[in-house]
């Protein structure tokens, strides 16, 4: 055997062992190619998920603020519908009031007056009344409900004076102005606004 035909298989076999590795290393790269792509999708998804996924959230918070602030001014114009129909409501009660007259009224003030005699008890007491109420409101008629309440023997000073700002009801204060008990027509509808909206804001 001569020595070219050894060099040229050796030749062969070195360039089909170059080509073998060739081959080799072209498909780990494109394996490894293929495994970066699908890697750099599989990431890619991933952020669209996680943007998409902030975006809902974001969304989510943005209904959530304007459903909140939806609620608030829908009880804010409640509450102001409810003030103006308390105020028309009461207004009304309140001028039917002063114009009460009559045995009507006598029995108004009189039920007012034993409410606040029973509140300060048998003490000297300053009544306020309406100009209106000054001929039935007396010194002669307090001390006549007051024996009622606290017998017979109850002599209690009284002092009654008009009142230009009372329209109805009176205000009776003890004469050491320690305590004092409101019971106008006034106060008595400003105490009745308080309950009823109270009661307007309890759940039905």
């Amino acid at each position: 055997m001569t020595a070219e035909p050894q060099v040229n298989k050796l030749e062969t076999e070195i360039l089909a062992d170059a080509r073998t590795k060739a081959e080799r290393t072209i498909a780990r790269a494109q394996n490894d190619a293929e495994a970066m792509r699908k890697k750099a999708e599989a990431l890619a998804a991933s952020k669209r998920e996680e943007r998409l996924r902030e975006a809902e959230l974001q969304a989510e918070a943005q209904a959530r603020s304007i459903l909140v602030d939806v609620q608030q001014e829908a009880r804010r114009h409640w509450l102001l519908a409810r003030e103006k129909c308390l105020d028309e409501l009461l207004d009304q009660a309140l001028e039917q009031a002063f114009l009460a007259k009559g045995e009507e009224r006598a029995q108004s003030l009189r039920s007012l007056a034993i409410e606040a005699l029973q509140a300060l008890g048998p003490v000297p007491c300053l009544v306020e009344i309406a100009p209106a109420d000054a001929t039935l409101v007396t010194p002669a008629w307090l001390q006549n409900l007051a024996a009622e309440l606290f017998g017979a023997e109850a002599a209690i000073d009284f002092t009654v004076q008009v009142h230009p700002d009372i329209r109805g009801g009176l205000q009776c204060t003890t004469a050491d102005q320690a305590r004092r008990f409101d019971n106008t027509y006034a106060s008595r509808l400003r105490w009745m606004k308080t309950e009823l909206r109270d009661l307007a804001a309890k759940p039905t």
